[in-house]
């Protein structure tokens, strides 16, 4: 800390506080160091006061290699100034620090080769930032250390491939440990505090190859995870430089959950305008201490203005650093334990000491994966690890190790072999189509399509072709509308196996569409077609050859037809709807189990607009996930893989819903920036119609789902679609359907109502027959809640 000559002498640390406390509010003292790094606009100074005091009292009995306020207050402002917690959070750490031997490893830990050439981090010089801080002239000078990541430059999945499990987590320990003994050692010098640092991180060329790489990506989690829990608010000032938009909006959605407010506040970020964000770093730091490619004056000795001497740029990691060109070998005297993969496959060895000291030494290696290794001490009522829970790549090189028990009991070593998944994204709820978006390009390994152009811009980058699908079987296009009425293009997701369905279907209901005579509101049907996908069986593909080229009426997509690709079928329908059908009013998607009653479904359509951007179907979902297991008999069970999230969204039941015209290209578009999901009816409508806005309306009677009075007349009147176990019952429904409006003297729906006397008991019964076709109001809409 300086003073002016104005300043009659030097300021305690509480007297400061004191001193700044009544103008905390005042903007002129927004990046003072204490205020932007540790106190919340309108903190009371009695109470941080308070809380270092309590603090202090509180951690009096541990061995801390740092005891000065800055460092107090770091813990208390991570924790809001919750003294107990902070505590917590501290002593946390110092067991973390006890466990994995932190202090001794400045002297024990050396860098390897691949990581000094290739991992980009270094410190390029000091920071000075002074503020006013009273009426009495007080300035305060602010120095922290100035690094530079070139992290778009740098090989992440590289780096992964040529090191082993913790080589990154000891790195970066490493280095925080080297930042604090090189603060304390200036500050013993010069009296300075150097506390925090300014960092600079270069995004440029950063690519979806690295982000998109599942081992990257949870490399990242758990580096964010060890920064911010055990060395919080190391970060003063953060600059992001050069920062592609998707990319680093999945990055950010990695380490968010593990970053304090604090530090996200105080992160400017900028786009590849070098002249704007060259500006904002000289306004931060002194020419002098910036490279000169990066806007200052500094370069090194030889002229090199990138400053290789202080950090490197990364780079690509040749192959020949890999590890697992040289993957461990059996020894003979090992044993084969098998483990079963997947999580809960463990296999626990258990050795009982007698005599000490005993040295344990272990040497093992795994084939298919790496896995978790353990020992504990097993005889205590806590089990004490001496070698706490750790993944270790040891299908790429030989682990061994050894530790030394100075008391008797038993030793347990416990491995675990698992497959990670998104852990801190597990059983947190749903947030949006946004943040699904985000998260699932990054762990599905997407990337962006630059050289496909939106459908509609504004929705994200482009990472599904909607416009490559062929069709090896087609229809013509839809013809032109002949007249006022609604025009309708139908279709029906089928497989190619179905060929009873779609016989059932071509006898039944379709038959409605081409003779609407006695319709009041009849529709304009201009294309219909069962949408299918290849198959793999050239008898049955042969057999769908046959049958198209009897009745021309078959869309083949150019995708195997598979459950789990029921998402990119429907697609390929869109698209061709798109393509050859951009006129219709409305789309109808049904599947071939499903009996639709054409007399309603004009009813419904005929009273809606089609130039309304909406979809039609009966809501489902938004529900908490139970059960996450599959189970051998049912494709509906999410997994953690699948579906992080412990809720989903609302949708569509997909059997049955109704698309307007005007919404198949927004829909396309939505489709174009949002990763497949394996539930059509969900990715559809849960996700895709709800990024592109789209108004979703539902009704209970426009989709019933496997009704038991399908023959019912009266619940045929009042139903737009229904599904149905087997072509008997689609000839069953068609039947009643059939009779109820060509033939109502063998078809009617009686409804039965009784006159009950004043002693509850049954006077007569009434019956009333209705034969007229279902009015609008009967088909009631409303809105579906969009999360």
């Amino acid at each position: 800390m300086e003073l002016s000559q104005h300043c009659p002498k030097q300021q305690t640390s509480s007297e400061l506080l004191a001193d700044i406390g009544p103008r905390l509010k005042c903007p002129d003292y927004k990046d003072n160091y204490l205020l932007a790094s540790f106190l919340a606009q309108g903190t009371e100074m009695s109470k941080i006061e308070t809380a270092l005091h309590q603090m202090r009292n509180a951690v009096k009995d541990c061995k801390l290699s740092d005891s000065s306020d800055e460092f107090l207050l770091k813990w208390l402002r991570v924790q809001d100034f919750d003294v107990a917690r902070a505590n917590k959070m501290l002593r946390q750490t110092l067991e973390w620090r006890r466990v994995n031997k932190v202090d001794m490893l400045l002297d024990t830990y050396t860098v390897s080769e691949v990581i000094k050439k290739y991992f980009s981090i270094g410190r390029i010089g000091i920071n000075q930032s002074r503020f006013l801080l009273s009426h009495h002239v007080v300035h305060i000078s602010i120095t922290s250390s100035v690094y530079i990541s070139a992290m778009g430059r740098m090989d992440m999945k590289g780096l992964l491939l040529a090191t082993r499990k913790n080589a990154f987590s000891d790195y970066l320990v490493y280095r925080e440990e080297k930042y604090v003994k090189a603060a304390r050692e200036e500050r013993e010098r010069t009296g300075r505090p150097i506390t925090m640092h300014t960092v600079i991180f270069d995004f440029e060329h950063l690519s979806m190859k690295q982000l998109t790489c599942k081992q990257v990506a949870f490399e990242i989690i758990a580096l964010s995870r060890l920064q911010f829990t055990h060395y919080p608010l190391n970060i003063r000032r953060s600059f992001v430089i050069n920062a592609p938009k998707l990319c680093f909006q999945i990055l950010i959605a990695m380490v968010k959950p593990f970053v304090h407010e604090t530090i996200l506040a105080n992160m400017r970020v900028f786009g590849n305008d070098k002249t704007e964000w060259t500006s904002a770093l000289l306004e931060e730091i002194d020419a002098d201490q910036l490279p000169a490619f990066y806007g200052g004056t500094m370069t090194d000795p030889d002229g090199d203005p990138k400053c290789p001497s202080k950090f490197n740029m990364g780079g690509e990691v040749p192959q020949s650093y890999y590890l697992c060109s040289n993957a461990p070998v059996a020894k003979k005297y090992m044993e084969t334990v098998h483990v079963l993969a997947g999580v809960g496959g463990r296999k626990k060895l258990k050795y009982k000491i007698e005599t000490v000291p005993s040295v344990m030494r272990w040497e093992f290696m795994s084939e298919g994966g790496d896995i978790e290794f353990r020992v504990y001490n097993s005889s205590l009522n806590d089990e004490e690890d001496l070698v706490p829970p750790n993944r270790v790549d040891s299908h790429l090189v030989m682990e061994e190790g050894e530790l030394t028990c100075h008391q008797p009991g038993k030793l347990t070593i416990d491995r675990h072999l698992f497959e990670e998944m998104a852990f801190h994204l597990r059983d947190a709820p749903y947030d949006g189509v946004d943040n699904y978006t985000r998260i699932m390009t990054a762990l599905l390994g997407l990337k962006e399509l630059t050289d496909v152009e939106p459908l509609v811009p504004g929705m994200g980058p482009v990472i599904n072709d909607v416009s490559s699908f062929e069709y090896p079987f087609t229809i013509a296009p839809c013809r032109t509308k002949l007249s006022n009425h609604r025009s309708l293009f139908i279709a029906v997701i089928s497989a190619p196996r179905n060929f009873e369905r779609r016989a059932a279907i071509r006898r039944t209901w379709p038959n409605h569409l081409r003779n609407q005579t006695n319709s009041n509101k009849p529709m304009d049907i201009v294309g219909f077609s069962f949408v299918i996908g290849l198959t793999k069986d050239d008898v049955i593909q042969q057999k769908l050859k046959e049958e198209n080229e009897r009745y021309r009426d078959i869309l083949q997509v150019n995708m195997y037809d598979k459950y789990r690709n029921l998402s990119v079928k429907v697609t390929g329908l869109l698209n061709w709807v798109h393509r050859y059908c951009p006129q219709v009013d409305f789309v109808l998607k049904v599947d071939d189990d499903v009996y639709v009653n054409v007399h309603n479904l004009a009813t419904v359509l005929h009273s809606h607009p089609p130039s309304e951007r909406s979809v039609y179907g009966r809501k489902c979902g938004g529900d908490t996930i139970h059960e996450r297991i599959p189970r051998n008999d049912s494709k509906w069970v999410f997994t953690y893989e699948s579906w992080p999230w412990r809720n989903i969204p609302q949708y569509y039941q997909g059997a049955g819903i109704v698309i307007a015209g005007s919404a198949v290209r927004p829909l396309l578009a939505a489709i174009q920036t949002t990763p497949y999901f394996i539930w059509d009816d969900m990715y559809l409508i849960g996700l895709c119609a709800v990024k592109a806005k789209l108004n979703i309306r539902t009704s209970k009677s426009i989709f019933v789902d496997w009704p038991k009075n399908y023959a019912d007349p009266c619940f045929v009147r009042n139903t737009v679609t229904w599904t149905l176990k087997s072509p008997e019952q689609m000839n069953a429904s068609h039947l009643v359907t059939h009779n109820l409006y060509r033939n109502s003297s063998v078809s009617r729906c009686i409804v039965r109502t009784y006159d009950v006397g004043t002693n509850k008991t049954l006077v007569n019964q009434l019956e009333s027959i209705i034969n007229e076709t279902a009015i609008a109001s009967e088909f009631p809409f409303g809105f579906m809640e969009q999360n």
